[in-house]
């Protein structure tokens, strides 16, 4: 199986991509900051290694794509951070921006490969859903409102449009991913070692989260159980 990272050089794709190695599975990692590989004829990487291959994700497929062929599995991790920065429309507009732009290339890119990859797994969140308090929900509830669940609307959107007969589209929508090294945890734990630490608002707020082990756990089984 010859898998597609997306923004696979951050916490998340770097996790992922050490155990989905450590399987045996081959993986490619696209990245923003990456040296071109040489060019080699052939499927896209044996399997059990890993290699980086840069991109520009601007909306559509690039010259990344020819260095892609074979490629079985997408998973879509690209993004600017949503905890890096205050949240400015200047920033707003990176966050969505830099979302559907990776998404739509790699789905321009899964439409016009031959043949097509058989399975995208897109990051996506649960702030889809919208400050909601305690009502129960489902992944079939209605999309909030607020930024959050139109930045997810949209990144959704942009996803569903790689879904055909050949592609199977997997929404992944989770809460904040917590590691102790990495993350949003190491910021929040800041504050307690400086002895400045205590509750938010009254305390009785939801915060529905996940740990990086049990996020990569997650997605590795959604690969065992595609059927590929």
């Amino acid at each position: 199986m010859h898998i597609l990272i997306a923004g696979g050089s951050g916490s998340l794709g770097t996790a992922l991509t050490a155990t989905l190695t450590a399987a045996g599975l081959g993986g490619t990692i696209l990245s923003r900051h990456a040296v071109p590989p040489p060019a080699t004829p052939g499927r896209a990487n044996p399997g059990g290694t890993t290699r980086v291959v840069p991109w520009t994700p601007n909306g559509s497929s690039g010259p990344w794509s020819a260095s892609c062929a074979g490629i079985d599995v997408v998973i879509n991790l690209a993004g600017a951070s949503i905890g890096d920065g205050r949240w400015s429309s200047a920033r707003k507009a990176i966050l969505a921006s830099s979302r559907q732009q990776s998404t739509r290339a790699l789905a321009s890119f899964i439409t016009h490969a031959d043949p097509r990859p058989r399975l995208l797994i897109s990051a996506s969140a649960i702030g889809y859903y919208g400050d909601r308090a305690d009502e129960k929900l489902t992944e079939d509830a209605p999309a909030g409102t607020g930024f959050l669940a139109d930045l997810c609307r949209q990144w959704e959107a942009a996803a569903c449009d790689a879904r055909s007969p050949a592609t199977r589209v997997i929404l992944v929508r989770t809460g904040i991913v917590l590691d102790v090294n990495a993350g949003a945890l190491p910021r929040m734990l800041l504050a307690f070692r400086l002895f400045a630490g205590g509750p938010f608002g009254s305390g009785r707020q939801y915060m529905s989260w996940i740990h990086r082990d049990d996020w990569v756990r997650l997605v590795a089984s959604l690969l065992d159980t595609a059927g590929l």
